[in-house]
């Protein structure tokens, strides 16, 4: 295992192995290294591409920014989530190809990185793209801002994929080729074991959806935030979901949660739903489960339709103060009442901050 730097002030000398030595692409730092290899990217300007970034090498790669010492924008690091300094960053270069291609590889790990310029109105790439890839697995996209472009990841036929902690902002668009698959996230029909957790989704055009999960996938503690008309803010076509634990906030989306005729089965519960038409479209008529949910005429056994009294959803804290939703949510272990929405308050785009356990029992007493 060893590291490889890019850096704009390195002296570009293979194989990039100190700073001094850093390269100035990251195509060729990625060239050059091998299984269990960390790829590091400089924050020191923006890394304008030429043509998308290919990982085609090895096996087992990470590929991370840091600023001034390896690890400081990593979790607890001096820098993660740094308004100046809290990602490296790569420009799109306006959306002419997919800034991050990854083919036929295992256990690929991308981390605080900040993909920025990828929207292209005659085209449909992505920030970071598995699509034409045949078999993957383990790839990790944790502590990333992507903004903009056909997807902001879009993944095919992945055997695990954890999207976590990251942030998808920009421009969308519906695909004029396509009725349902646009937006921050597109996950293929037919994969398995996704899990997209603790993100924050605030995109704008009219996009089809933020989430389209075409497999087995896992969606908690996500905040959605949409000013604009998306077909429905997530969308699940075939084999089985688990949605829980989220905050969708939109002003104008037909479906919260939509459920194609394709989908096996769903659990949904604990999360809060506003500002749509339907909160949760099921048209697959099928397994669903989805209780102590809060959303306007809910009319499940234990859901809530009250107003969940975000804190400022104006300014974009939407945690909620009703207690009905503090203690709303479905019994744990214990059969002790859990909050609804998303726990952790990834829109705030900070460290996880849970709810104050003090203040949950209190209310539960």
């Amino acid at each position: 295992m060893a590291n490889v730097y890019v850096s704009h002030s390195g002296s570009d000398t293979s194989p990039y192995d100190t700073e001094a030595k850093a390269s100035d692409s990251i195509q060729d730092a990625i060239d050059v290294a091998v299984d269990g290899d960390t790829v590091w990217i400089k924050a020191d300007s923006t890394y304008t591409l030429t043509a998308g970034i290919t990982i085609d090498v090895a096996n087992n790669i990470k590929i991370k920014g840091y600023y001034l010492t390896i690890g400081d924008q990593d979790f607890e690091g001096d820098y993660c989530k740094d308004a100046s300094h809290g990602w490296a960053i790569i420009d799109s270069d306006n959306g002419l190809w997919n800034a991050l291609q990854v083919w036929l590889f295992y256990d690929i790990v991308f981390e605080n990185i900040k993909i920025i310029n990828t929207y292209n109105a005659s085209k449909s790439y992505s920030c970071i793209d598995t699509t034409d890839a045949v078999i993957m697995g383990g790839i990790v996209v944790r502590n990333c801002w992507l903004d903009g472009g056909g997807y902001g990841v879009s993944i095919c036929d992945p055997m695990g994929l954890l999207i976590d902690d990251c942030k998808f902002t920009g421009t969308y668009f519906k695909n004029p080729k396509s009725l349902c698959d646009n937006g921050p996230v597109r996950v293929n029909r037919g994969t398995w074991g996704t899990i997209i957790s603790n993100c924050t989704f605030e995109p704008t055009g009219a996009l089809d959806q933020c989430i389209f999960s075409g497999g087995s996938s896992v969606i908690t503690g996500c905040t959605f935030i949409i000013d604009n008309d998306a077909t429905s803010v997530i969308r699940h076509d075939l084999n089985s979901i688990f949605i829980a634990n989220n905050s969708i906030y939109s002003s104008g989306s037909d479906n919260g949660i939509y459920l194609s005729s394709d989908a096996i089965s769903a659990t949904i519960y604990n999360n809060i739903i506003q500002g749509v038409t339907t909160p949760i479209n099921d048209d697959s008529g099928r397994n669903i489960y989805n209780d102590y949910n809060c959303y306007s005429g809910n009319s499940e056994a234990h859901g809530v339709s009250s107003d969940p009294d975000f804190v400022d959803a104006a300014n974009g804290d939407f945690t909620p103060r009703n207690p009905n939703v503090l203690r709303g949510g479905k019994p744990d272990i214990n059969g002790n009442f859990t909050p609804m929405g998303a726990i952790y308050v990834p829109q705030q785009f900070s460290a996880g901050k849970p709810f104050n356990p003090g203040r949950l029992s209190i209310i539960r007493n």
